[in-house]
């Protein structure tokens, strides 16, 4: 405390006595004796006490908590040896921190100045706990932090980071420039290319992947991202970021690829044999159906009712075969198509397209189709259009007198919803999944003809379109078909 107490000047004792009552911390003033002789307002508001109660008093007996702490040890020993000292602990007295520092005057006491640190301690235990967890979580996850300033080259680094690389602390100390030689040879030029290019756009963050040789063998996966900050001439000043090992996670993401590719190339396989399984079926399927009628020309007149009864289940089962095999020709041909060129177009324009092939069917029933406003979306409209004519057709077919159809479309979050609607026979929705598997067909027995495959390849389209299908319904109260595409910005 720069103030004389001691000093005979009053208007410097006055000077000294208005900043000690206005200090925001606690001070008081000893004799040789440890007896009080000044307390200010400070003091008197922590203790609860008046500083009449308080002046005279031992230092000990007003303030009993302060025996055997090192508060007290302080206040001795500055007393005996005439040097300012300080100190701080945790003090019983409220629970709390307190920096304490002592001063020798010249009247042979001591000015005793108390501050209260609990903010500043917390702040810092809470962040020696912040910085601990931060570390084992590093630790557990390989994470590791650096620092590069590009002036003077120096690289900082967390032992996480010297442990990515399979080094110890010391020895990533020794050389700034180890993370690069560690570089594969194949990711150096790169690596450096992407730094440069980063630092030329002055962009503020940059990300990337790289391979560091172990000294142990192999090699292990980093994955970089960091902040950049650059000086006024455009130049990068300093670089602070994390490393994170993602080894694994690129040997799953390869698994993961080696598996789709495997399967790709089976559904491939599995397409082309269902195609040419098909294809090959047909020749014999027409020389059966051709025999047969040629039977039948040759020896008509001879066939008892059974015979010909024989007869035309084989025409018939042959009918119903080549229907079959024309559904699967085109299911193994409806993905590669759907999946074929997309362009935003407006699906207003595929079902015009739909509703002219179903033209014949729908003048024979007298349908009323309509629609409301359709979006555009990235399709490939072929697909869509066998999607519409599926749904559309499968609404005629499986009418009630009057069939009345509607098509919709609205957006919910970032896909379509379209919806086709009818007033048709309906279905148990305890069919609904079924409905859209091979060969499904739910009103056997019916005048109504089909191979139950449409729906199957209408899942299949939508499924191309990154896209979902479903349906509602109850019998005898139509139903409706649910299908999505995805939101894109041209189609918004």
């Amino acid at each position: 405390m720069s103030v004389d107490r001691n000093s005979s000047d009053p208007a410097s004792q006055q000077i000294a006595a208005e900043l000690l009552e206005v200090l925001g911390d606690a001070f008081v003033t000893v004799d040789a004796d440890f007896r009080l002789t000044y307390v200010n307002s400070k003091c008197e508001q922590n203790s609860g006490q008046t500083r009449e109660v308080l002046l005279g008093q031992i230092l000990w007996d007003a303030f009993p908590t302060l025996l055997n702490t090192p508060f007290e040890a302080l206040y001795r020993r500055v007393m005996a040896d005439r040097t300012a000292g300080w100190t701080e602990s945790k003090h019983a007295f409220r629970d709390s921190w307190y920096e304490a520092r002592a001063y020798p005057l010249r009247d042979g006491g001591l000015g005793i100045h108390v501050k209260d640190i609990s903010d500043r301690k917390n702040a810092q235990e809470g962040l020696a706990e912040t910085k601990e967890l931060l570390g084992l979580a590093c630790d557990a996850g390989l994470i590791g932090t650096f620092c590069w300033n590009f002036g003077d080259g120096r690289v900082r680094v967390s032992p996480e980071v010297a442990k990515l690389y399979g080094l110890t602390p010391e020895q990533s100390k020794q050389d700034p420039a180890f993370w690069y030689e560690h570089l594969f040879p194949e990711d150096r030029e790169r690596v450096a290319a992407m730094l440069q290019a980063s630092f030329e756009k002055n962009e503020e963050f940059v990300e990337y992947d790289f391979r560091v040789a172990l000294a142990s063998g192999g090699f292990r996966w980093i994955h970089s991202r960091a902040n950049v900050r650059y000086n006024a001439d455009g130049s990068p000043l300093q670089m602070v970021g994390v490393n994170i090992d993602v080894t694994k996670l690129r040997s799953l993401d390869e698994q993961i690829r080696a598996a789709n590719s495997k399967l790709q190339q089976t559904n491939d396989a599995l397409e082309r044999f269902a195609y040419m399984a098909s294809h090959d079926l047909q020749e014999p399927l027409r020389t059966v159906g051709s025999f047969s009628q040629l039977l039948v020309q040759r020896i008509d007149q001879h066939l008892d009712g059974d015979s010909r009864k024989f007869v035309d289940f084989i025409q018939d089962g042959v009918v119903r075969m080549r229907k079959l095999i024309s559904d699967l020709l085109e299911y193994a041909t409806a993905s590669h198509e759907a999946a074929g060129r997309k362009i935003h177009s407006d699906l207003s324009h595929a079902l015009d397209l739909a509703l002219t092939q179903l033209g014949p069917a729908i003048h024979e029933t007298g349908s009323v189709i309509t629609h409301a406003s359709l979006p555009s979306a990235l399709v490939n409209e072929d697909g869509m259009v066998r999607v519409f004519q599926n749904l559309i057709g499968n609404a005629i077919k499986y009418r009630n007198e009057s069939p009345r159809i509607h098509v919709s479309a609205e957006q919910r979050g970032q896909e379509w919803i379209v919806c086709v609607q009818d007033n048709g026979i309906g279905f148990d929705m305890k069919d609904e999944k079924r409905i859209f598997d091979f060969f499904q067909r739910l009103h056997r027995g019916t005048h109504n003809e089909g191979s139950g495959i449409g729906l199957a390849i209408v899942k299949r389209i939508v499924e191309e379109h990154d896209g979902r299908i479903w349906a509602e319904s109850m019998p005898g109260e139509g139903s409706r078909f649910f299908f999505t595409l995805p939101v894109t910005p041209s189609a918004e």
